[in-house]
This record gives structure tokens, sequence and C-alpha cells, in this order.
């Protein structure tokens, strides 16, 4: 992924705008204005919201992410790519591509400066494009001029699984760096902490009791809509049920999502 902050800072505009949009409406609702358009205008803001503030965390952890590239957490190898070694890479790229290897990686056209490649444990980053790693399931060394490394990766859906490689050129002088990267890859995969596990299942938890509470509260607002004397207990449980459900359900999903790329670290380490 590319420019994460630039997709998190235009996220970040449109989930206020939404928000913004969302508690006008709430808050300037009039009980003799029309029904249909009213509740309109909050499903779509609400919608865009919630889309747009996951947007925000997803591309907020690839920003951190990078940031600890760039610090040199977890780092294995960097080397750079000369000019000529990058064309060479991108003409042999295009055969593999051409034979049915595909490449999530695509290396841009233009090279007329130094190409930089930086491998951490768990993700990379070649040509300030990012990935991560957490569903890695395998290495593989390409012998060609200039060799390159190839990371297999598999994504679980619930239709199936997705099978996806990112391949890289490796440096001439670099090939000791890469050996490296190699010899962590295939080594037995290190256990998880079960204390983060726990930490992870917990949050699960606490978001989906809380979007419980905000869809009740949300029920409670349908229920007591034009009772005049509830009319402030109404829009509180309202406010309350529109901004937390999204909130708590987005908590629970990353939550959900991390404990599962945990269980398998783990079911692979115990293998």
């Amino acid at each position: 992924m590319r420019n994460p902050a630039k997709r998190r800072n235009i996220s970040l505009v449109v989930a206020t705008s939404g928000l913004a949009t969302l508690g006008t409406t709430l808050l300037l609702h009039k009980h003799d204005a029309v029904l249909g358009a009213w509740f309109g205008v909050v499903l779509a803001s609400f919608f865009v919201s919630l889309l747009s503030l996951v947007a925000v965390v997803v591309y907020q952890v690839h920003v951190r992410w990078i940031a600890r590239l760039n610090r040199g957490a977890e780092r294995l190898a960097q080397w750079t790519v000369s000019p000529t070694e990058w064309q060479q890479f991108r003409a042999n790229d295009k055969v593999w591509r051409n034979s049915g290897r595909p490449n999530s990686f695509k290396p841009r056209k233009d090279a007329n400066a130094d190409v930089e490649v930086i491998v951490a444990k768990n993700a990379l980053m070649v040509d300030n494009d990012f990935y991560s790693l957490g569903a890695l399931r395998g290495l593989q060394w390409i012998p060609e001029t200039p060799p390159s490394l190839e990371y297999n990766m598999v994504t679980q859906s619930k239709s199936g699984s997705i099978k996806w490689n990112i391949r890289l050129p490796v440096a001439t002088n670099a090939e000791p760096q890469a050996r490296a990267v190699w010899n962590y890859v295939h080594r037995a995969v290190p256990v998880d902490s079960a204390k983060r596990l726990r930490r992870l299942r917990l949050a699960r938890t606490l978001g989906l009791v809380c979007a419980v509470l905000s869809a009740a509260a949300l029920i409670y607002a349908r229920v007591t809509y034009g009772n005049q004397s509830l009319q402030t207990s109404m829009l509180t449980a309202l406010i309350f049920g529109v901004i937390g459900l999204p909130g708590t359900l987005l908590l629970s999903l990353l939550s959900h999502w991390q404990v599962q790329k945990v269980e398998r670290t783990l079911a692979q380490a115990a293998k």
C-alpha cells in the first residue's frame, strides 16, 4: 500500500463530515418534518461515517507499521537496488507474470535512482510500497539476475482461501542479508504471548456487549419517538446508539481479526 497517511487523512475528513451531518440532523430534527427524508439522511451519514472510520483505522495501522519500519523495529535486512538491477527485475517479473506466476507488488517503470528495500519480521517495504506479512505461508528464492525473494501468502475468507505472492528483487551485494531473511522465515514460528491473546478476546467481548447496549438504545429511541415527555432521553439514546454501535462493532471486528491471526500463529508453532 502506498501513501497510507494521505488515504487516512482523506478518510478522516469524510468520517468527520459524516458524523457532523449525522449529529446536526439529529439535533435539528423537528417532529413535523418529513420522516422519510430525515431517516434517509441519518442512514446515509451513518454508513458513510462507519465505512470511513474503518478506513481510518486500517490506514492508521499501516502508517504506524511504516513508522516502525523506518525506525528499524524488528528489521531483518535492508538494501538498495540499482536502476540497472531494477530494470532487469521488471523484465524477469513480466515473464513470470505471463507464465501464470502473479505478483501483488507492481514495480514502477521509471527507476532513475536506487530503490530501497526494507524487510522486517512481519512486514516489508519496497519502493515505499508497504505490505504486512501476517498471512505468510512460505518464502522462495529465485536465482535469477538479479535474484529475487518471493513471499507466498494465504488469506482466509468465508468462501475459502486466497493465495497471493509478493516478489521483490535482491541486490547483487545483498545476498547475505537475504540469507538472514530466509533463515528467519524458515525457523520455528515464534509463539505469541498468551497474555496478548487474552486481551484481544476481552476487547472483542466488551465490544459486543457495548454493541448490544447501543442497539438497545436505538430500539428505545424508536419506541419513544414522538413522545414529547421523553424527547430528551430519546435523543440521547439515539445519539448514543448511532455513534456507539459502529464504533463498538468496529472494535469487535478488529479484535476478532487479531484473535484469529494470533491463533493461526499459535497453531503453526504447535506443528
